[in-house]
């Protein structure tokens, strides 16, 4: 029997899909994990909540999977919100995901920084990122059943990552993201 994950998030979910069924990213959809079967669950424009109401999730809980790894809040940072109503839409998520009874891991990706965000300063929206990143990351620390996972080279990028609107990958910043979401959800010391 395969190993099922779910990829679920906002528009970089469904955007790393998009790449992956291309030829820009010299992986599949299944990331080349053998006997794995990855399905991805990007709703573009995504905040936590639109996500826990989507017809997404809904997909998401019928597919079953044992891990699920989301990417999602960087839609909630706005000048409106804090770090705990952030936080705790993650949270929700993330305890909406536990209550599928095949999951057994659930994988939170950092947010990312962004060069043009919407209504606030990229500084202002930056440091709110951070801040939130190192509350998942000490929240969850001492979990065994969810975790974070920072994503490796794209939070301080000493690069462009961005394509001109300012929030979403260019393709070399999406192919590195496509190695560590499968470095996340491969990861055996998770399991």
């Amino acid at each position: 029997m395969s190993h099922r994950i779910a990829i679920v998030g906002h528009s970089f979910v469904a955007r790393l899909e998009e790449s992956l069924k291309s030829d820009n990213i010299p992986l599949d959809t299944s990331l080349g994990l053998p006997s794995c079967n990855v399905k991805y669950f990007g709703l573009r424009g995504a905040t936590t909540q639109k996500l826990i109401r989507s017809n997404e999730l809904i997909e998401c809980e019928n597919f079953r999977p044992d891990t699920v790894f989301i990417q999602c809040g960087g839609n909630d940072i706005s000048p409106d919100s804090t770090v705990v109503t952030v936080v705790e839409g993650i949270r929700d998520l993330v305890d909406k995901l536990q209550t599928i009874d095949s999951v057994k891991l659930v994988i939170i990706g950092s947010l990312f920084p962004r060069a043009k965000p919407r209504y606030m300063t990229k500084e202002t929206y930056n440091s709110e990122m951070c801040k939130i990143n190192s509350f998942l990351e000490k929240h969850y620390s001492p979990h065994s059943n969810v975790h974070f996972w920072r994503i490796r080279g794209l939070q301080n990028p000493k690069w462009n990552i961005f394509l001109n609107d300012g929030v979403h990958l260019n393709d070399k910043a999406t192919k590195m993201y496509a190695f560590q979401v499968k470095m996340a959800v491969g990861c055996r010391d998770f399991r």
